[in-house]
């Protein structure tokens, strides 16, 4: 009798183990996200820094994979980081190994660069990624206290037998001379004309362009929220026209908000001409151009 109720116990642990594993809801090891202590990568590599908010109310966990090897799993309040190759990648999320419907995500990604991809979970076992500007992304980060409960297997080291994209030309433009105020419309004349010419040359060099990048900025005046919004719908108003003058389809839009200023020494924060004036370098649109040949420009 006595061996009869040992074989049922055991059967019973199994099934609470394997009812574990099918939903997920480990807590990862005790961590801190410190950026100042995660930029130690190879030469020619990135880090990628992945992460679900704590407010999250959904409790699904996606399981991450970067070209093909998976990086982790992700419940609310947990983060991950992954070495990546230079150039372009591939995040593909997924409910469990047979799921026929996953989301994927292409970026491209510089050397020593720390990209930011926020995880969320929009209804049941549904699940989205976007890309995050630094500063709000370790603001958030602040807040985790868990890393991934599931092991890195990916593996190691960039293939160097085919040439990887680099970045091969950067235009800034100003959103000024682009765009009139407060507005993600292109000016009439001046706007259209400074990108048809970039579309020109483009299209005149001697470089294989595989993703175009545009980055849209704005300066600090104003809500942050809607400085954000402004900055990627300019990005994305950009990209729509470089798509009609014949540009490769694969163009990144990022918009970055005030996050990235390029001014230092502009004093005050009322919307007065002189500041506005001031901080017109921050105001900007810049496209990168991402290939494997040099240019001659």
């Amino acid at each position: 009798m006595n061996n009869t109720y040992k074989y049922f116990g055991l059967i019973a642990a199994a099934v609470l183990f394997l009812a574990g594993c099918a939903t997920p809801q480990l807590t990862g090891p005790a961590a801190s996200y410190n950026p100042s202590e995660q930029m130690d990568v190879d030469p020619g590599e990135a880090r990628l820094v992945l992460y679900r908010s704590k407010k999250e109310n959904q409790s699904g966990s996606p399981i991450l994979r970067i070209d093909g090897h998976v990086v982790g799993a992700l419940n609310p309040g947990q983060f991950l980081m992954s070495d990546v190759c230079q150039g372009s990648n591939k995040l593909v999320l997924s409910r469990n190994q047979s799921d026929n419907r996953p989301v994927t995500l292409d970026f491209t990604a510089k050397p020593n660069e720390t990209l930011y991809l926020r995880i969320w979970e929009p209804s049941e076992n549904h699940f989205a990624a976007e890309r995050v500007a630094p500063a709000i992304a370790q603001e958030e980060l602040r807040k985790i206290k868990s890393s991934s409960y599931l092991v890195n297997r990916k593996t190691y080291g960039c293939k160097t037998e085919e040439p990887q994209p680099v970045l091969i030309k950067e235009v800034e433009f100003s959103a000024d001379t682009l765009f009139a105020f407060d507005s993600a419309s292109l000016t009439d004349q001046v706007g259209r004309q400074t990108l048809d010419e970039l579309a020109k040359e483009i299209r005149a060099s001697n470089v294989a362009i595989e993703t175009i990048r545009v980055i849209g900025h704005t300066d600090r005046l104003g809500n942050p929220d809607y400085n954000q919004k402004l900055s990627e719908e300019r990005a994305a108003t950009v990209s729509a026209y470089l798509l009609t003058k014949g540009l490769p389809s694969n163009i990144e839009t990022i918009g970055m908000g005030s996050n990235l200023p390029v001014t230092t020494d502009c004093q005050g924060n009322r919307a007065t001409s002189a500041l506005i004036e001031c901080l017109q370098p921050d105001r900007r649109v810049t496209v990168e151009l991402w290939g494997t040949q040099e240019t001659d420009h």
